[in-house]
């Protein structure tokens, strides 16, 4: 695929089939996002993905804490959206009234509660003790590793949902405390849903841009 054509189809699906990605895929698409940049050659992500039974559990035990009243705060600390810049704020608004109208929009809060039916779950982790450039340098890599995963007509979502239970996914997957369950990322086939078909609006160029000569 051409690039352009790669970044254009990278959207986030919020519905996916239950056909498996393959091992040797996902070898080769975490290998891509290695040459993502850091911060002194650094390279501070592991990626821990689960599939098969891991998953299934995972999953089971995502669903069953809300009900038995768990809650957890995750490993990098959130922000209430009401605290954020404006600008954002509004951004953010806007794509909930998007998202929550769209065709099957009414599908999205059951969809995300099953953590959209994928096949593969990839969590990235950083060290604790690490700067907060390495934010960036784990961001560089989400991305690298999700548009090699498209360009091989594997889909994605970055999720919060799929991060919301940290203690129960450092015991599954043998994460150690010393490293912070940053990023989570579905990874799958996109089935029929028609939720799938929404695309998130971007704000205007000029409205970012600022080219001064």
């Amino acid at each position: 695929m051409e690039f352009s054509e790669v970044v254009r189809k990278r959207t986030s699906i919020r519905s996916f089939s239950k056909k498996e990605v393959a091992d040797e895929q996902l070898r080769e698409i975490i290998r891509e996002a290695q040459r993502a940049p850091s911060w002194v050659n650094s390279q501070p992500w592991k990626v821990y993905i689960a599939k098969g039974k891991t998953l299934e559990k995972l999953k089971n035990s995502h669903l069953l804490s809300p009900q038995m009243g768990l809650s957890e705060q995750t490993d990098w600390p959130t922000l209430s959206r009401v605290n954020w810049d404006s600008r954002t704020q509004e951004n953010m608004a806007d794509w909930l009234a998007e998202v929550t109208t769209a065709k099957g929009g009414e599908s999205f809060s059951p969809l995300q509660a099953f953590q959209f039916h994928a096949p593969v779950y990839v969590y990235l982790t950083i060290p604790k003790t690490t700067p907060i450039y390495s934010a960036f340098d784990l961001g560089a890599f989400a991305q690298t590793l999700m548009l090699s995963a498209q360009n091989k007509g594997i889909d994605s979502i970055v999720a919060y949902e799929l991060i919301r239970f940290p203690s129960l996914i450092k015991q599954e997957m043998g994460i150690p405390d010393e490293e912070n369950i940053a990023i989570g990322i579905a990874l799958g086939y996109k089935d029929d849903h028609p939720l799938n078909q929404y695309v998130s609006s971007r704000v205007e160029l000029d409205s970012i841009l600022h080219i001064k000569k």
